[in-house]
């Protein structure tokens, strides 16, 4: 590892037109950070109503920002960990919904990276999971030619 990550968010999310966030959260045994079924009122952060709902969804989120000492691999497997560990039910959910993990990485300086232990990758294959990894760096300055 280069060094650490600045800032991360991991968001674990279960799209369809079927998802019942009620009928996830007893499958998973926690309530979700935001859910809603197709067609219901969405609202921004201020209250105000920005849109209908075109799917359905079940997000439960862990970022950097809410942890003292900010580690990719431990608040990945804390949030796996908080989940049911039952893989019938994690087999169940990726057969009806697009299931993965979203995970935006926020850098501010060049040359940064992580691992993940094998452990964990297999863990995430256990239950189907694929990772989506998007990485936001400092902007370079332009150069004149």
């Amino acid at each position: 590892m280069v060094g650490a990550l600045d800032d991360f968010r991991i968001s674990l999310d279960f799209i369809g037109d079927d998802v019942d966030p009620d009928e996830i959260s007893n499958m998973l045994g926690v309530q979700p950070t935001t859910g809603h079924r197709i067609g219901d009122s969405i609202h921004g952060n201020d209250g105000a109503f920005r849109r209908n709902a075109k799917t359905g969804r079940w997000s439960i989120t862990a970022s950097s920002r809410n942890t003292k000492e900010p580690d990719f691999e431990r608040s990945l497997r804390q949030l796996l960990d908080s989940l049911t560990d039952d893989l019938e039910v994690w087999r169940e959910l990726s057969r009806r919904f697009d299931s993965g993990l979203f995970c935006g990485i926020f850098l501010t300086d060049s040359n940064r990276g992580f691992t993940l232990s094998a452990d964990l990758l297999t863990e995430l294959g256990k239950r189907n999971i694929y990772m989506g990894l998007d990485v936001y760096g400092q902007e370079l300055p332009q150069t004149m030619e």
